[in-house]
């Protein structure tokens, strides 16, 4: 699916990246995507939000370490913002 993304980009109004924060051995490839989708310029200056999700799993990185893991702090052509979150189904809750 990644390989339509591109027809989208200059439509959209910002973006939001979710990471697995819980599988490290794919933050390399993570990176990369995140690098090649922010290097249009379709995108300049638009906001960008990552969302390290699975916050819920022992495993899972921190926030933090997931903006290092991406090379958040390079990042200056968009505003960016990361946080953790768990998008999981509460215990209880009808799942959708």
């Amino acid at each position: 699916i990644r390989r339509v993304w591109r027809s989208y980009l200059a439509e959209v109004h910002g973006v939001v990246f979710v990471v697995d924060a819980g599988d490290t051995a794919r933050f390399l490839e993570c990176k990369a995507v995140f690098s090649e989708t922010l290097a249009s310029p379709l995108l300049h200056g638009k906001p960008v939000l990552v969302l390290a999700n699975k916050q819920d799993l022992p495993s899972a990185v921190a926030a933090a370490d997931v903006a290092q893991q991406l090379g958040l702090a390079s990042v200056t052509q968009c505003p960016y913002h990361i946080t953790g979150c768990s998008a999981i189904t509460p215990p209880g809750a009808a799942q959708d």
